[in-house]
């Protein structure tokens, strides 16, 4: 059963998730282990959004924690080179540029984050899509001046979005018999897969699961490298490394969708909070930031890759919670495209994930299982 809360704001959503800091105190474990009290923090820029690591607990001194996370965004970095549609030689780009011809990939971590787009397209039945990247190309949220791309751009564009036609095949084993293959969603096992586009014109987009994907490579690389309790904040993407000190679950806030052009003090308002186990995450879509208006209208980065245009949808923002940050960022965006009927109907459906809707006139709505706890009135 569905929860329900009163009503908010009515404004564009701007929603970000700040994490209820605690602090660590140290101790130690035998075999010469021993974490820190102090907490290091860095940020960074990366896929194309403020990235935020802190660590509460590690193996070594000070010194020690600052090199480690420098070394995370080093990582981060170099995933981002490999399923970015921007980052010319990538992975993506190289299947995008490929005319329909047979790419091979030898990275099994660009395999893995494929088969994730895959899936949520299959997912939604293609309300979701990850060939629509020529739309995305089209509509460059991300110039200085974004326009609304002509009508007839928008139709052809749209005509060559289809997830289908995406292939994913295991390359054939070096005694020349054939290895597993089948659709992106066969299992992994393969150092080295082909990738193919069967219409020349269809590009990928991995920007609905590349960040969340990104996040989960970041702690699984923190917490193989010492990091027993720490916070990756990837642009509203929050990975929870370890539990709190107290044992207790963390508290994530989410801000209350509000206008970008209204006061920073509106903007740092929450609707609530909610729960996020050890080894978890919670993350947003919504229609915020890269977004324009134009002749008046509000263009949002969400796309419809049926019509071609910003989904028309009566959900502001979805937060998804559960243990990977990459499952959760698909299924916000599906989510939002779903709308708040289907979307509801989809994550109660689904084991180990919750979620928690912002609707267009502010009322918050979550799973039965989300963790969910709105503000108090004196708050």
């Amino acid at each position: 059963m569905k929860k329900r809360y009163p009503g908010g704001s009515r404004f564009l959503a701007l929603v970000v998730l700040a994490v209820v800091a605690i602090s660590g105190t140290a101790c130690s474990r035998g075999g010469g282990w021993t974490s820190r009290a102090s907490t290091v923090e860095k940020q960074g820029f990366y896929l194309n959004t403020i990235c935020n690591i802190q660590l509460q607990e590690w193996d070594g001194d000070e010194k020690a924690g600052e090199a480690l996370i420098d070394q995370a965004f080093l990582f981060c970095g170099q995933l981002e080179q490999k399923l970015s549609r921007t980052v010319a030689g990538s992975d993506v780009c190289r299947i995008n540029q490929a005319g329909g011809q047979p790419v091979e990939i030898d990275d099994p971590r660009v395999t893995e984050a494929l088969k994730l787009g895959m899936e949520y397209s299959e997912l939604s039945g293609g309300r979701f899509d990850i060939t629509i990247g020529e739309l995305a190309e089209l509509w460059n949220f991300s110039a200085e001046n974004p326009s609304v791309p002509e009508e007839s751009a928008i139709r052809q564009a749209v005509a060559h979005v289809d997830y289908q036609k995406f292939h994913l095949e295991e390359a054939a084993a070096d005694d020349g018999s054939a290895a597993n293959s089948g659709s992106a969603a066969a299992g992994s096992g393969a150092e080295h897969w082909i990738a193919a586009l069967d219409d020349p014109r269809a590009k990928l987009d991995l920007g609905a699961v590349a960040k969340g994907y990104i996040v989960d490579q970041v702690s699984d690389f923190l917490r193989e490298n010492g990091v027993v309790r720490g916070i990756v904040d990837f642009g509203g993407n929050v990975s929870c490394i370890g539990e709190k000190t107290t044992g207790e679950p963390w508290l994530i806030s989410i801000r209350k969708p509000v206008s970008v052009d209204e006061p920073v003090m509106s903007q740092s308002e929450t609707i609530g909070t909610v729960q996020v186990k050890a080894d978890c995450s919670a993350v947003t879509s919504g229609t915020y930031q890269r977004c324009f208006v134009q002749d008046g209208v509000l263009y949002h980065h969400i796309l419809d890759p049926k019509t071609g245009y910003p989904c028309d949808s009566d959900v502001k923002s979805v937060t998804i919670i559960g243990e990977s940050s990459g499952r959760c960022d698909g299924l916000s965006t599906v989510c939002l495209l779903l709308g708040m009927e289907e979307g509801m109907r989809l994550m109660e459906s689904l084991p180990g994930y919750e979620a928690v809707f912002v609707d267009v006139q502010g009322r918050v709505e979550s799973t039965s299982g989300a963790a969910f706890e709105p503000p108090s009135p004196s708050t």
